[in-house]
């Protein structure tokens, strides 16, 4: 048990030196315009902006459970309604794919689109999208209104999840943090992917806090459905952004962390949902490509070649460039050559250009850590003239972002001086894993989104104790916090 502990603790303190890293350098090599001003004003946010967070949080957290998580709930429904209502943007570029794509399987239910089959998660969140033009109409406000939903829904999510490894104050804090977060609130305005996968994932990390408090034999139906949704959610989420396999390996390290630490009975079921999650987990990744395969008329690519290649470019810093997709779409117009063969042959490209390259590589990989981490004023600059007072709207999307970034390390410290591990322990290595994976692909500032979520949820941990004696953790019954 003592060896669990130090492992997780390190876990926390390579997140901690993350959220570090992240904030010196983000702020001292910038990437982002005016980084003196949002300097400044990290420096005057984030004490008064903590300091209000930590009053107003444990003034809501006294609230019974219900009247609390329905504020919560209408405050983040009305500030998410408020913005895209507000400031309307036409889909353009990968928006506009992501629209017409589901525009065309509305109408079809099937495509032959090579695009798609070359970045076969377009599917994933064109399919639900078709789904919700088939039932409203194809205007782009569905899918807005879409996102709106989504995003209360996650902030429902991202309470109960602290509540449970945390407090009821951090919950509170993490629901106030997501509502008033700018970028994600500005990103609502756009026909795209993000805020459902993100959605996906906090079920996922749902699930796993909720499975982790019923170990014992009272639960055995719970543990064997959890042996076969958790897969099938991993699965979806593949389908939505190639990430999955970041999500299972930080599952999997927080299952064995778990298993030294546990004895008898439970550690036995604990190693037979994670197993269970392990094997099903390839088996219904066959099954969505068998799928996708159907609705694309060819086999969708199963490689990033393409995305590796680009990642590796030291003149374009790992971002999209015309010269590397030019190249992608000349193989791909090769008589006889499908979606796998050109992605296969784009990762062999990618791994005669990482041997040329090996000398440049430690300033790309920073370059690329700043690229992908250091801005998140990603939104206004997709807006473009949309959003009234652009440069101040990117200040203080970065005020706010850097704010949240210190708190995630204040954070990350508090629970590595905790005697337990929690599931905050696996969103964390989510966050270290899925940048890791970043890096060695193509980068973009959206990219980030789903790495927030990391940052939010240990940012708010730092509004409450992160122990086993917390109510809400050990899944004690509280008959006056029950919902119902």
């Amino acid at each position: 048990m003592k060896l669990s502990l130090r492992l997780a603790r390190l876990g926390y303190g390579a997140f901690a030196l993350f959220a570090a890293l992240l904030f010196f350098l983000g702020l001292f090599r910038p990437v982002m315009s005016n980084a003196e001003r949002v300097a400044a004003g990290v420096l005057l946010f984030c004490p008064t902006g903590a300091f209000a967070l930590w009053g107003l949080s444990a003034f809501i957290s006294r609230w019974k459970t219900r009247r609390a998580v329905i504020f919560l709930a209408v405050l983040c429904l009305a500030v998410k309604l408020l913005w895209v209502l507000t400031v309307r943007v036409a889909p353009a570029v990968d928006y506009k794919t992501f629209y017409d794509t589901a525009a065309a399987l509305a109408e079809r239910g099937r495509i032959s689109s090579r695009y798609a089959a070359l970045f076969p998660h377009i599917m994933g969140y064109a399919l639900f999208l078709s789904g919700l033009f088939r039932m409203f109409g194809k205007g782009v406000e569905v899918a807005i209104l879409a996102n709106v939903v989504i995003s209360t829904l996650s902030m429902l999510l991202i309470f109960y999840i602290c509540d449970k490894i945390a407090s009821r104050r951090a919950a509170v804090a993490a629901a106030l943090l997501w509502t008033g977060y700018p970028a994600q609130t500005m990103f609502n305005m756009f026909v795209l992917s993000e805020p459902l996968y993100s959605l996906m994932l906090l079920l996922i990390w749902a699930a796993v806090v909720y499975v982790e408090g019923r170990m014992d034999f009272r639960h055995q139906g719970i543990l064997v459905a959890a042996g076969v949704i958790l897969p099938l959610m991993l699965a979806l989420l593949n389908m939505l952004r190639p990430i999955a396999l970041v999500q299972l390996l930080a599952f999997l390290i927080y299952a064995a962390l778990g298993l030294r630490k546990n004895r008898g009975v439970k550690r036995a079921r604990l190693f037979a949902v994670a197993l269970s999650v392990l094997i099903c987990y390839f088996s219904f990744g066959a099954m969505t490509s068998a799928y996708l395969t159907e609705r694309l008329g060819e086999n969708p690519a199963t490689l990033p070649g393409y995305n590796i290649y680009v990642g590796f470019n030291p003149i374009s810093r790992g971002t999209w460039n015309q010269e590397d997709s030019a190249r992608l779409f000349q193989y791909s117009a090769r008589p006889g050559w499908d979606a796998g063969r050109t992605q296969r042959q784009m990762l062999q490209d990618a791994l005669n250009r990482l041997r040329g390259e090996k000398g440049e590589l430690p300033s790309l990989l920073l370059d690329k850590f700043l690229i992908l981490l250091g801005d998140d004023s990603a939104a206004v600059f997709y807006a473009g003239d949309a959003i009234p007072q652009p440069r101040m709207a990117a200040i203080l999307s970065n005020v706010f972002y850097y704010s949240m970034v210190l708190l995630a390390l204040v954070g990350a410290v508090k629970a590595m001086r905790e005697k337990s591990i929690s599931p905050l322990l696996m969103i964390s290595l989510f966050g270290l894993g899925l940048t890791a994976a970043q890096l060695l692909v193509e980068v973009a500032g959206r990219y980030h989104y789903s790495i927030s979520l990391s940052l939010l949820i240990t940012a708010a941990c730092a509004f409450g104790k992160n122990t086993k004696d917390n109510d809400s953790y050990s899944h004690k019954t509280d008959h006056s916090t029950k919902l119902c």
